[in-house]
């Protein structure tokens, strides 16, 4: 699903809270479903460690309403007790 063109600039962790830096260019864009299911793979990922409360995902050190143009992003995810156990 992650095209090799996507970068990971910077990844913060720090008291359970998590900075992802990401730099995505046009050309490993996804449609507004590989977008939507690339959010839920980050949240899946990180969110299956008790320690991890909270996820604030970053494009090129900015922040953006959008990964990839589709969705709205949360500032920041929070963990969802009920949907990630």
């Amino acid at each position: 699903m992650w095209k090799d063109e996507i970068i990971l600039n910077k990844l913060e962790v720090s008291h359970g809270n998590i900075i992802l830096d990401l730099h995505v260019p046009p050309t490993a864009l996804l449609g507004s479903g590989g977008e939507q299911f690339a959010i839920e793979a980050l949240k899946h990922t990180f969110f299956q460690f008790g320690e991890v409360s909270s996820i604030e995902l970053l494009v090129d050190g900015e922040h953006k309403e959008s990964l990839m143009g589709h969705i709205d992003l949360e500032r920041p995810m929070i963990r969802n007790e009920d949907r990630e156990h």
